[in-house]
């Protein structure tokens, strides 16, 4: 009977290392068991990969958890078969991976050009074929860092300057960043725990009718160490935080709050709420509630609150955007387009997505002197006549741009000449 409890313990034992150590999904070590393998049987020298699969969360979303492991298990394969030895890999992460190879010589070029066929190889998942955007961060050991652990951090860092599809090498100016990201995360956790984020609105004017048609909901966040720090940088920081959703939901909040104060003012009873989603917070399952929660807390009608999507959004989750559409459209929302013709212009999107504006980006209000710009101008205008969505154009700062404008059919005009973002 002692035999059979010693036997069974040490069974459990095993079985509880094995879990500790290898990922369950793939096989594939995981973040602790790489970690012990190397401080067991440390290399003299190593390259190490940090390999992360962008917009794995997206497909999950869309298809189920099911589809999202499908993936990494085929990606995983892909890898573990073709890597030289002596190299080892793990499972680092819900989408990434973490691969060292063992050799004492410079980069290995070979790695390099398999990542590149790896991503533009497209895996099919049953019969829908997914194309693969990866993101990797190059560092060695020791030459980076005297400490397995620093290098592996040093690999992650570097993965953050890397786009798709291309690998970044650390570099000694990458920890003077992290250093500066540290602060600016410390700060902004303190600002959104002080609520020390303020909403600015601009002014979206009609040239047909007086008054203001809508508010668009700015961010503004102006810190006393770091000074007035941008959106775009205080937004690209939270999401590589991973608490962009949170951010994101108090600023969401604020813009109801401010827009409700807002429409005391007579002036602006008649006038509509701009609110600009990320593609994070758009996709998201929980949207349509977090709207409503608002809409119902603030008193505000749906029908009073535009959502703003940018077309990058649109061009990569294009199934994905219709479902979460339809939603919003049923709840009552009104659905503008941002920044067309910006990055991504695309007339798929104007063909396939029920739109209520078409909001054209201001680098086409800059040159508007251009015949081709203005030619852009007056078959936006068309498009958007035929899909009866009202055109919207950003960056106007001079009345000559504004007369121009209005000669090409557009009224709703949106800029420094009308009106520079406020906190009311």
């Amino acid at each position: 009977v002692v035999g059979r409890e010693l036997t069974d313990l040490v069974e459990k034992n095993e079985q509880l290392i094995q879990e500790k150590n290898y990922d369950r999904l793939t096989g594939a070590l995981s973040k602790n068991g790489i970690l012990e393998s190397m401080l067991q049987h440390p290399p003299e020298e190593a390259w190490v990969y940090y390999l992360k699969l962008n917009h794995l969360n997206q497909y999950e979303h869309y298809y189920g958890q099911s589809f999202s492991e499908a993936i990494l298990k085929q990606v995983y394969d892909r890898l573990s078969s073709s890597l030289p030895a002596p190299s080892r890999m793990a499972r680092y992460g819900d989408q990434s991976f973490l691969i060292t190879i063992e050799e004492h010589q410079d980069e290995p070029k070979a790695i390099q050009q398999f990542f590149k066929l790896l991503q533009e190889r497209p895996i099919k998942i049953e019969q829908t074929v997914v194309n693969l955007h990866l993101v990797t961060g190059l560092a060695h050991f020791p030459q980076d860092d005297a400490t397995l652990e620093q290098v592996i951090a040093k690999s992650l860092l570097a993965s953050q300057y890397a786009t798709s599809g291309s690998i970044s090498r650390y570099q000694m100016g990458m920890s003077r960043v992290l250093n500066y990201n540290k602060t600016m995360l410390e700060r902004m956790q303190e600002a959104l725990i002080e609520d020390r984020f303020e909403i600015h609105f601009q002014e979206i004017r009609s040239l047909q009718h007086p008054g203001v048609e809508m508010v668009e909901a700015l961010a503004r966040w102006e810190d006393s160490v770091l000074g007035r720090v941008p959106p775009d940088v205080f937004i690209h920081k939270a999401r590589q935080a991973n608490w962009l959703d949170k951010l994101e939901k108090h600023l969401i909040e604020k813009s109801f709050y401010r827009y409700a104060q807002l429409r005391e003012n007579s002036r602006f009873q008649n006038t509509k709420l701009s609110l600009n989603l990320t593609s994070e917070m758009f996709l998201s399952d929980g949207l349509a509630s977090i709207l409503a929660d608002y809409t119902n807390r603030f008193k505000i009608l749906p029908q009073n609150v535009i959502i703003e999507i940018s077309e990058q959004t649109f061009i990569h989750q294009i199934s994905l955007c219709e479902v979460r559409l339809n939603v919003l459209r049923e709840a009552g929302y009104l659905i503008a387009l941002d920044d067309f013709g910006k990055e991504y212009s695309s007339l798929a999107v104007l063909e396939t997505i029920p739109l209520d504006f078409i909001k054209i980006d201001g680098v086409f209000t800059e040159k508007i002197e251009l015949p081709l710009n203005k030619e852009i101008i007056r078959m936006v205008k068309r498009l958007g006549d035929i899909k009866h969505a009202r055109v919207i154009i950003e960056g106007v700062e001079t009345q000559h741009q504004s007369d121009i404008l209005k000669s090409l059919g557009i009224d709703l005009q949106q800029g420094y000449y009308w009106h520079k973002p406020e906190c009311f």
